[in-house]
């Protein structure tokens, strides 16, 4: 008999208690340093980023493509659930360069945004280059442009 597991299970077994404080601990003394995790395939890096998702700010989370973003949100929401995990993608369809506005990717973005600041339940945002290099009003903007 084949017993299958879900991600949520293998992360339980996966990132133990001393294992989400060794990389708990790695984050606080590296402070302004680069902390570099290799190794990690598959669903791991995944784990190893909803372990981080309780350091009481949401936390943000960069794939190098818009495949490796899905893939990535895709693992978290398993993990952490729905309420946890958003994603902040291109306003674009396809590229920027083409100058094609996607309104849903836009409505997602906004909705993201204002999570960020507003959602306690919100731990991890995921996107990827291409969706950080566009421009985001400020709050101040926003607000004196707002009916």
């Amino acid at each position: 008999m084949l017993y299958t597991m879900e991600i949520k299970e293998l992360d339980e077994a996966f990132m133990t208690a001393a294992r989400r404080d060794a990389v708990a601990k790695a984050l606080v003394l590296a402070k302004d340093t680069k902390v570099e995790l290799r190794g990690l395939a598959g669903s791991s890096p995944a784990m190893v980023f909803a372990s981080l998702a309780s350091l009481g700010h949401p936390l943000m989370v960069v794939g190098d493509s818009l495949d490796d973003a899905g893939y990535l949100y895709q693992d978290l929401v398993k993990i952490l659930g729905e309420e946890a995990v958003m994603m902040f993608p291109s306003g674009y369809k396809r590229d920027i360069k083409y100058g094609r506005v996607d309104p849903p990717s836009q409505i997602m973005r906004i909705e993201t945004l204002n999570h960020w600041n507003d959602d306690p339940k919100l731990r991890v945002v995921v996107t990827y280059p291409e969706a950080m290099a566009e421009k985001v009003a400020s709050r101040e903007a926003l607000s004196d442009h707002t009916l």
